[in-house]
């Protein structure tokens, strides 16, 4: 009976540690599943946003003056103006028509994304490390509070873009850095020069943006609210979490009329991590 017993218990040892086994098997195959599934969530939509968007703000161009990478990021950040034909709460006026005059980004204020903040609030836009840099009060001779806002590439300088399809400041990127007055109409003294659309009000349309950027670990989607009061008024979620890379390239062609994005993604770790790669043309779903 005894070497009966010692036999049994071998027996249960052993099929409690295979079914111990299985379950772990079966745990580590559903996280990995979960990481790919999440990875490719997050994947899909920067992708049509990008692939949605008439206007790329970030990456910025390479510029050759600096000594470090505008447009190869890594940690990598996304911002494109929204979708042009997105209507959330189907109110027939679209969201990013901030003056609802059925116009799209036709009048933007010297601070292009009218959040307060040189280039993107809380984001990094030139690659350098710093961000919102050059504050109004830092001893930067000639600097004040309104240029501070209107920097729209924290490059020191502001407001030096027209809205022309040329890089009028030699700094490698289009358009990026946009006056109030966006077709320097200020030689028309028929009319207020930052009133754009000629519709009587000056600076009511601002860009709003989506941005991808990393908190920690985190993949952050930042979205403009319904009907917001400024650029600063949004709400950020995470998309992934367990990020332990989220680089961003934008390529350069030899058409400047076609911008490419190289997005790499991969989360979680180990044994368990999952990596995506993709190529997206902006406004290619337009």
């Amino acid at each position: 009976m005894i070497v009966s017993l010692a036999i049994a218990a071998l027996i249960i040892s052993s099929m409690i540690g295979m079914i111990s086994g299985a379950f772990e098997a079966g745990k580590n195959t559903q996280d990995r599943n979960n990481v790919a599934r999440d990875g490719r969530f997050a994947m899909q939509r920067m992708a049509r946003t990008v692939s949605r968007s008439r206007h790329l703000v970030l990456p910025l161009p390479e510029n050759v003056n600096t000594p470090w990478s505008e447009s190869n990021r890594n940690p990598g950040v996304i911002a494109v103006t929204m979708d042009p034909e997105l209507d959330r709460d189907s109110d027939g006026v679209m969201d990013a028509d901030n003056d609802a005059d059925g116009l799209i980004d036709e009048d933007l204020p010297d601070d292009n994304n009218f959040d307060g903040a040189p280039g993107i609030l809380g984001i990094d836009d030139d690659g350098d490390g710093l961000i919102d840099e050059h504050a109004p009060d830092d001893g930067t001779p000639g600097w004040s509070a309104s240029w501070y806002s209107s920097n729209n590439d924290e490059d020191l300088d502001w407001s030096e873009e027209v809205l022309n399809g040329i890089d009028d400041d030699g700094d490698g990127a289009i358009d990026e850095d946009i006056n109030g007055d966006m077709d320097l109409a200020w030689r028309d003294p028929g009319r207020d020069y930052h009133d754009d659309d000629g519709d009587g009000t000056i600076d009511e349309d601002w860009y709003d943006l989506v941005v991808y950027h990393l908190d920690g670990s985190n993949l952050l989607e930042r979205m403009p609210n319904l009907n917001p009061t400024s650029g600063a008024d949004f709400t950020e979620s995470v998309i992934a979490e367990k990020v332990v890379e989220f680089q961003v390239i934008r390529l350069a062609t030899n058409n400047s009329n076609v911008i490419l994005l190289d997005i790499t993604l991969v989360v979680g770790d180990g044994s368990n991590a999952a990596r995506f790669q993709t190529k997206v043309r902006v406004g290619a779903g337009l």
